[in-house]
């Protein structure tokens, strides 16, 4: 087939394609960027490949082996998992106050986990005896209600008048 011959609307939904997968590499590379600064990429790993950046992305394993991204977007890709592990080989280089900084970091992060944990648990026991405090209120209205009923059967049982027919 031509270029010619390929449909303007195809096209275009190819250009687009194209695009949005230019646009989640751009996504990824600036998550991994976001967490090699942070630290926490270097604790997890001593070194990143192609395929880590393509799973960040959620497209398939073989999109930079394609004719729109060979040339393009893997060479991009590529280099810039080149500088990451320049990067993390620096932070891992037996410097002793990187660790202890990347430790105190996870410690945050794990301080943190624990407290919203701690205030979710804490929010659900509030709802819980919010809840049962309704129950309770609910119970005892109902419990009134009934005595009302059985107080008012018990009054219209001596009002029964019984008609007798004649012969």
């Amino acid at each position: 087939m031509t270029k010619k011959t390929i449909p303007d609307s195809l096209r275009a939904a190819k250009h687009i394609e194209r695009n949005e997968t230019v646009e989640a590499f751009d996504k990824a590379m600036d998550a991994i960027r976001r967490d090699l600064e942070s630290g926490k990429l270097a604790r997890k790993h001593k070194k990143i490949f192609m395929a880590d950046v393509v799973a960040r992305t959620g497209k398939g394993e073989e999109i930079l082996k394609g004719k729109a991204h060979k040339d393009t977007t893997r060479k991009v890709v590529r280099k810039f998992v080149t500088e990451v592990n320049k990067a993390l080989e620096e932070m891992h280089s037996d410097n002793p106050e990187t660790e202890i900084l990347a430790l105190k970091q996870e410690l945050r992060e794990v301080r943190d986990q624990r407290q919203r944990a701690l205030d979710t648990a804490n929010d659900w026991s509030r709802r819980v005896r919010e809840k049962n405090v309704r129950i309770h209120n609910l119970e005892t209205l109902l419990a009134a209600e009934r005595e009302n009923l059985a107080a008012e059967r018990e009054k219209n049982r001596s009002k029964v008048v019984h008609i007798v027919r004649g012969p």
